[in-house]
Protein backbone atom coordinates (compact mmCIF):
# COMPACT_ATOMS: atom_id res chain seq x y z
CA UNK A 1 0.00 0.00 0.00
CA UNK A 2 1.16 3.52 -0.99
CA UNK A 3 2.61 5.59 2.16
CA UNK A 4 1.90 9.51 1.10
CA UNK A 5 2.76 10.97 4.37
CA UNK A 6 5.88 9.31 5.44
CA UNK A 7 6.27 7.69 8.65
CA UNK A 8 3.75 10.09 10.64
CA UNK A 9 1.06 7.90 12.60
CA UNK A 10 -2.29 7.21 11.20
CA UNK A 11 -3.59 10.20 13.69
CA UNK A 12 -0.79 12.53 12.42
CA UNK A 13 -2.22 11.57 8.46
CA UNK A 14 -5.49 12.25 9.62
CA UNK A 15 -5.04 15.83 11.09
CA UNK A 16 -3.36 16.66 8.04
CA UNK A 17 -6.25 15.41 5.73
CA UNK A 18 -8.59 17.28 7.53
CA UNK A 19 -6.88 20.39 7.28
CA UNK A 20 -6.19 19.97 3.50
CA UNK A 21 -10.07 19.87 3.30
CA UNK A 22 -10.76 22.85 5.45
CA UNK A 23 -8.22 24.97 4.13
CA UNK A 24 -9.65 23.76 0.50
CA UNK A 25 -13.27 24.56 2.16
CA UNK A 26 -12.39 27.68 3.56
CA UNK A 27 -11.13 29.00 -0.24
CA UNK A 28 -14.46 27.89 -1.73
CA UNK A 29 -16.29 30.39 0.89
CA UNK A 30 -13.80 33.02 0.34
CA UNK A 31 -14.00 32.87 -2.96
CA UNK A 32 -18.54 33.02 -3.02
CA UNK A 33 -17.86 35.97 -0.67
CA UNK A 34 -15.08 37.81 -2.99
CA UNK A 35 -18.24 37.62 -6.05
CA UNK A 36 -20.35 38.61 -4.10
CA UNK A 37 -18.40 41.59 -2.82
CA UNK A 38 -17.59 42.30 -5.96
CA UNK A 39 -21.39 42.39 -7.30
CA UNK A 40 -21.04 39.57 -9.84
CA UNK A 41 -21.44 35.94 -8.64
CA UNK A 42 -22.44 35.25 -11.78
CA UNK A 43 -19.36 35.19 -12.63
CA UNK A 44 -18.20 32.17 -10.54
CA UNK A 45 -20.87 30.25 -11.05
CA UNK A 46 -20.96 31.12 -14.96
CA UNK A 47 -17.65 29.77 -16.27
CA UNK A 48 -15.97 26.37 -14.66
CA UNK A 49 -16.59 28.04 -10.84
CA UNK A 50 -19.74 26.20 -10.09
CA UNK A 51 -17.28 22.68 -10.92
CA UNK A 52 -14.92 23.69 -9.02
CA UNK A 53 -16.84 24.15 -6.10
CA UNK A 54 -18.59 21.05 -6.52
CA UNK A 55 -15.33 19.45 -6.77
CA UNK A 56 -13.61 20.91 -3.47
CA UNK A 57 -16.90 19.62 -1.77
CA UNK A 58 -17.11 15.93 -3.02
CA UNK A 59 -13.35 15.52 -2.32
CA UNK A 60 -13.81 17.02 0.90
CA UNK A 61 -16.30 14.81 2.36
CA UNK A 62 -15.07 11.87 1.00
CA UNK A 63 -11.56 12.82 2.32
CA UNK A 64 -13.15 13.78 5.57
CA UNK A 65 -15.32 10.65 6.05
CA UNK A 66 -13.41 8.02 4.19
CA UNK A 67 -9.78 8.72 5.04
CA UNK A 68 -9.87 8.32 8.60
CA UNK A 69 -10.53 4.36 7.85
CA UNK A 70 -7.51 3.91 5.49
CA UNK A 71 -5.19 6.98 6.68
CA UNK A 72 -2.69 4.87 3.84
CA UNK A 73 -4.71 5.23 0.85
CA UNK A 74 -3.18 6.77 -2.17
CA UNK A 75 -5.83 7.29 -3.62
CA UNK A 76 -7.84 9.10 -1.05
CA UNK A 77 -4.67 11.70 -1.05
CA UNK A 78 -4.98 12.16 -4.43
CA UNK A 79 -8.52 13.35 -3.88
CA UNK A 80 -7.25 15.22 -1.35
CA UNK A 81 -4.70 17.35 -3.01
CA UNK A 82 -7.24 17.70 -5.89
CA UNK A 83 -9.24 19.23 -3.93
CA UNK A 84 -6.70 21.40 -2.09
CA UNK A 85 -5.41 22.33 -5.52
CA UNK A 86 -9.47 23.60 -6.53
CA UNK A 87 -9.72 25.50 -3.91
CA UNK A 88 -6.74 27.52 -4.56
CA UNK A 89 -7.60 27.92 -7.59
CA UNK A 90 -11.12 29.31 -7.08
CA UNK A 91 -9.70 31.47 -4.38
CA UNK A 92 -6.63 32.92 -6.60
CA UNK A 93 -9.55 33.82 -9.58
CA UNK A 94 -11.55 35.25 -6.88
CA UNK A 95 -9.55 37.34 -5.48
CA UNK A 96 -7.85 38.09 -9.08
CA UNK A 97 -11.59 39.56 -10.14
CA UNK A 98 -11.87 41.52 -7.07
CA UNK A 99 -8.50 43.72 -7.73
CA UNK A 100 -9.46 43.69 -11.83
CA UNK A 101 -12.97 43.25 -12.82
CA UNK A 102 -11.32 40.47 -15.24
CA UNK A 103 -13.13 37.13 -15.33
CA UNK A 104 -10.91 34.24 -14.65
CA UNK A 105 -12.28 32.38 -17.48
CA UNK A 106 -12.08 35.46 -19.89
CA UNK A 107 -8.02 35.66 -19.41
CA UNK A 108 -7.06 33.89 -22.44
CA UNK A 109 -5.94 37.63 -24.66
CA UNK A 110 -5.16 39.23 -21.23
CA UNK A 111 -1.76 40.50 -21.10
CA UNK A 112 0.08 39.81 -17.19
CA UNK A 113 1.89 42.65 -16.73
CA UNK A 114 -0.52 44.95 -18.26
CA UNK A 115 -2.97 43.75 -15.09
CA UNK A 116 -2.85 45.42 -11.59
CA UNK A 117 0.58 43.41 -9.76
CA UNK A 118 -1.51 42.31 -7.58
CA UNK A 119 -4.22 40.86 -9.52
CA UNK A 120 -1.42 39.10 -11.80
CA UNK A 121 0.16 37.78 -9.28
CA UNK A 122 -3.83 36.54 -7.65
CA UNK A 123 -4.47 34.95 -11.08
CA UNK A 124 -1.11 33.44 -11.39
CA UNK A 125 -2.51 30.54 -9.04
CA UNK A 126 -5.05 29.08 -10.79
CA UNK A 127 -3.60 29.64 -14.34
CA UNK A 128 -0.77 26.81 -12.35
CA UNK A 129 -3.12 24.62 -10.52
CA UNK A 130 -5.36 24.26 -13.21
CA UNK A 131 -4.13 20.76 -13.85
CA UNK A 132 -5.65 18.89 -10.54
CA UNK A 133 -8.19 17.44 -12.30
CA UNK A 134 -5.85 15.58 -14.38
CA UNK A 135 -4.44 14.53 -10.85
CA UNK A 136 -7.44 12.97 -9.83
CA UNK A 137 -8.10 11.81 -13.24
CA UNK A 138 -4.82 9.50 -13.82
CA UNK A 139 -3.53 8.83 -10.31
CA UNK A 140 -7.62 8.64 -8.43
CA UNK A 141 -8.41 6.64 -10.95
CA UNK A 142 -4.85 4.37 -11.11
CA UNK A 143 -4.46 3.99 -7.60
CA UNK A 144 -8.62 2.90 -6.70
CA UNK A 145 -9.95 1.57 -4.33
CA UNK A 146 -7.29 0.72 -2.32
CA UNK A 147 -4.45 3.36 -2.82
CA UNK A 148 -2.20 0.28 -4.84
CA UNK A 149 -1.21 0.58 -8.20
CA UNK A 150 -3.17 -2.90 -10.03
CA UNK A 151 0.28 -4.46 -10.52
CA UNK A 152 4.02 -3.68 -10.04
CA UNK A 153 3.81 -3.25 -14.18
CA UNK A 154 2.49 -0.05 -13.86
CA UNK A 155 5.06 1.46 -11.92
CA UNK A 156 6.57 2.86 -15.33
CA UNK A 157 3.37 4.55 -16.28
CA UNK A 158 2.97 5.72 -12.69
CA UNK A 159 6.48 7.34 -12.96
CA UNK A 160 5.85 8.78 -16.63
CA UNK A 161 2.77 10.54 -15.76
CA UNK A 162 3.94 12.16 -12.35
CA UNK A 163 7.16 13.48 -14.60
CA UNK A 164 4.11 14.69 -17.06
CA UNK A 165 2.63 16.61 -14.22
CA UNK A 166 5.83 18.46 -13.23
CA UNK A 167 6.40 19.52 -16.39
CA UNK A 168 3.05 20.93 -17.44
CA UNK A 169 2.71 22.74 -13.97
CA UNK A 170 6.63 24.27 -14.19
CA UNK A 171 5.14 25.03 -17.77
CA UNK A 172 1.74 26.28 -16.77
CA UNK A 173 3.40 28.56 -14.23
CA UNK A 174 6.44 30.00 -16.14
CA UNK A 175 3.18 30.67 -19.08
CA UNK A 176 1.03 32.67 -16.08
CA UNK A 177 4.23 35.13 -14.81
CA UNK A 178 2.84 38.15 -13.38
CA UNK A 179 5.49 39.74 -15.76
CA UNK A 180 5.24 38.16 -18.42
CA UNK A 181 4.77 40.24 -21.36
CA UNK A 182 2.57 37.72 -23.39
CA UNK A 183 -1.06 36.48 -23.18
CA UNK A 184 -2.03 34.20 -21.09
CA UNK A 185 -2.80 31.44 -24.27
CA UNK A 186 -1.06 33.91 -26.86
CA UNK A 187 -4.06 34.68 -28.19
CA UNK A 188 -4.44 38.07 -30.73
CA UNK A 189 -6.94 40.40 -31.06
CA UNK A 190 -8.07 39.35 -33.88
CA UNK A 191 -9.35 35.88 -32.08
CA UNK A 192 -6.24 33.60 -33.79
CA UNK A 193 -3.96 31.76 -32.55
CA UNK A 194 -0.55 32.37 -35.23
CA UNK A 195 0.59 29.20 -36.80
CA UNK A 196 3.06 28.12 -34.44
CA UNK A 197 1.69 29.24 -31.45
CA UNK A 198 -0.72 26.75 -30.51
CA UNK A 199 -1.21 27.03 -26.22
CA UNK A 200 -1.39 23.96 -25.83
CA UNK A 201 2.27 23.32 -27.63
CA UNK A 202 3.46 26.95 -25.94
CA UNK A 203 3.19 25.84 -22.60
CA UNK A 204 5.16 22.63 -22.63
CA UNK A 205 7.75 24.38 -25.04
CA UNK A 206 7.53 28.22 -23.41
CA UNK A 207 11.07 29.05 -23.13
CA UNK A 208 11.89 28.46 -26.91
CA UNK A 209 8.06 29.26 -28.02
CA UNK A 210 7.92 32.20 -26.18
CA UNK A 211 10.45 33.84 -28.74
CA UNK A 212 8.60 32.77 -32.00
CA UNK A 213 5.56 33.93 -30.48
CA UNK A 214 6.57 37.35 -29.65
CA UNK A 215 7.79 37.69 -33.00
CA UNK A 216 4.41 36.51 -34.57
CA UNK A 217 2.67 38.68 -32.45
CA UNK A 218 4.73 42.09 -33.30
CA UNK A 219 4.43 40.95 -36.76
CA UNK A 220 0.77 40.46 -36.75
CA UNK A 221 0.40 43.55 -34.17
CA UNK A 222 1.58 45.72 -36.78
CA UNK A 223 -0.29 44.31 -40.11
CA UNK A 224 -2.56 46.09 -41.73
Amino acid sequence: MIRVVGATSDRTRVVISRVMVGVAFACAVFSIIAYWAAGDLSALLGGFGDDQLAGVVITGVIVWLALPRSPNNGALWVLAWTGLLLGIEVAGGAIGFAISGVEPFDLDPVVPSELDRAAAIAFFFPRSVWFSFFLFLIFGMLLFPDGRLPSPKWRWFARLAGVCLVVLAVASAWAARPWSDLPYDVTLEGGGIPSGCDHRWYSVHAPAAERLCRALWSHQAVAP
